[in-house]
């Protein structure tokens, strides 16, 4: 019996006495281990977790970073211990069980997560965008040509560019995530930072493409257009230096996803992706001479690929859930001008470059924006806005041996209208505040007025006005949008004088002046102003 069973008589009988306890049969058979108790107190291994957990850090402590590659255990427990993280004693076998327990092996570190669909409620709610290089266009700057190349690698790549005096051709795309509707256009040129190989991603094109984009189009087969409310992509330089443009344009946000996260951003990856896997092969067999007949090509494809979808068709059908927020070149344009501040001197003058400019009599103190025109003339806005030019002859001198009479007269010193009506409203402000009660600071809710909401108009100020206006309807367009106001909320006779004014000037000199502009601008300003301080008064 035991040479059948290959055991000793002891051995025999401890385990058929196991058996008849009621243990497993396959345990006992040794087909299968017993599971046993840890030997671990709750102290000890609460302690073995915290170290796992210090080790584990240190092992994948480059995982997040580009190219994440884990260090090896006995590294890490290296340096755990010379940091003093770890008191125990671990060997690699042993921490590698334990990173097994935690769920903390090198596979599953590196393993990506479900990813997330995104979807919006709406049209224009969020745009995605993003740029990559063609792989098999290139562009000779100096003969403003493409070229096709067809390279192994990106080394063999720049090596052959170089060789070939090529340079990369950039491929723009942008997303609506709500309707998938997208838009695709290339860009090339020499590099605009000094240092740099490629022109790559930049504030100049990304300004272009945003407009390609967000206006309206004269191809009416394409009806996508408007500002959207967010706008999503990477912490490239050249887009993240348009964020205050497309805050002052009406975009709510611009946010970032994390880098080496590609995911993030699948929507205007995946329009990328098709384009450069699928039709940039295809179009070996044809020469595309220059950028504007890629681009071209680029139009057609994209209105074949959105209608073909149906994009287009769900891109309106989300207009009819919230309005889109409609731009102009205009709009573009006002929210481009650069622009800085300063704080106006007690001689009513600004330092700008290292030269002093004079701006008012009445602003000591105050902060004003200063904006350069198409012109490069220097204006500044005040706190009301109201401009002035900025003189470049500085601050007012005066001597005995002239009489103390100003040597260098400005018109930007003359006493304005509104320190004129300053001056009367103090007087009145006297009456007014002997002749106040408590019902008068009570407010009267008949007095309330509410604008229509079925629409959402977007307008930017018109920062700076041109040279000159061809007629008057152009100059009381700046005014009214500059203002929020009509013309027609006037009393008629100040109506009519301004248009006298305007009509004259054009009779005369054929325009109309922005300096006269502006001089009309400020006086319908302080005029509101006027009102409403007499309106509070009465």
């Amino acid at each position: 019996m035991m040479k059948l069973f290959g055991l000793s008589k002891d051995a025999l009988y401890r385990r058929i006495a196991k058996y008849e306890r009621g243990e497993d049969l396959a345990v006992i058979s040794g087909e299968k281990k017993k599971k046993t108790a840890s030997k671990l107190t709750d102290i000890r291994y609460s302690l073995r977790e915290k170290e796992i957990n210090a080790i584990a850090a240190e092992k994948f402590a480059n995982v997040s970073g580009k190219n994440p590659k884990a260090i090896s255990t006995e590294f890490a427990i290296q340096i755990a211990k010379n940091r003093g993280n770890i008191s125990l004693h671990w060997t690699v076998a042993t921490a590698d069980r334990w990173l097994k327990r935690i769920g903390c092996t090198a596979t599953e570190m590196q393993s990506p997560t479900a990813a997330l669909k995104w979807k919006e409620p709406y049209s224009n709610s969020t745009w995605m965008f993003d740029a990559s290089g063609f792989r098999r266009y290139f562009l000779n700057p100096k003969q403003g040509r493409i070229k096709k190349r067809s390279y192994l690698d990106i080394k063999d790549e720049e090596t052959g560019m170089e060789r070939d005096g090529l340079i990369k051709i950039w491929l723009y795309a942008g997303v609506d995530i709500y309707s998938k509707s997208f838009f695709l256009k290339a860009y090339g040129g020499k590099a605009i930072t000094s240092g740099s190989k490629h022109r790559g991603e930049n504030k100049a094109d990304y300004l272009d493409f945003f407009q390609y984009c967000f206006l309206e189009k004269e191809d009416r087969r394409v009806p996508v257009f408007g500002i959207p409310e967010y706008i999503y992509c990477d912490k490239g330089s050249g887009i993240m230096a348009t964020k205050n443009i497309l805050k002052r344009l009406g975009v709510t946000d611009v946010r970032n996803h994390f880098p080496g996260n590609s995911r993030a951003k699948g929507a205007v990856e995946k329009a990328i992706g098709d384009f450069k896997n699928g039709i940039e092969p295809a179009l070996d067999g044809i020469q595309l001479e220059t950028i504007e007949e890629l681009n071209d090509f680029l139009h057609q494809f994209c209105i074949h690929k959105n209608q073909i979808s149906g994009r287009y068709d769900v891109w309106l059908s989300g207009t009819k859930i919230k309005p889109v927020k409609n731009v102009t070149a205009e709009n573009f344009y006002d929210a481009m001008v650069s622009f800085d501040s300063r704080v106006v001197d007690n001689w009513g003058c600004i330092s700008y470059h290292s030269h002093r400019y004079a701006v008012a009599m009445d602003l000591c103190g105050q902060k004003v924006s200063l904006y350069k025109d198409s012109n490069g003339t220097l204006v500044a806005e005040d706190m009301m806005g109201n401009f002035y030019k900025c003189d470049p002859s500085g601050p007012r001198e005066i001597s005995n041996a002239t009489g103390y009479s100003i040597m260098n007269p400005s018109d930007n010193f003359k006493k304005t209208e509104r320190m004129k009506n300053r001056e009367s409203v103090i007087e009145q402000a006297k009456v007014a505040r002997a002749e106040r009660t408590i019902l008068d600071i009570l407010p009267d809710s008949a007095n309330l007025r509410y604008f229509p909401a079925s629409s959402i108009p977007v307008e930017t100020e018109p920062t700076i006005a041109p040279k000159e206006f061809n007629n008057s309807e152009d100059a009381w367009s700046f005014i009214e949008r500059r203002l929020l106001f009509s013309r027609f909320d006037l009393p008629e006779i100040l109506k009519q004088e301004i248009d006298s004014f305007f009509n004259l000037k054009i009779f005369r000199r054929g325009h109309i002046p922005d300096t006269e502009v502006y001089e009309m601008h400020n006086l319908i300003n302080d005029y509101f102003h006027k009102q409403e301080l007499e309106e509070g008064i009465q």
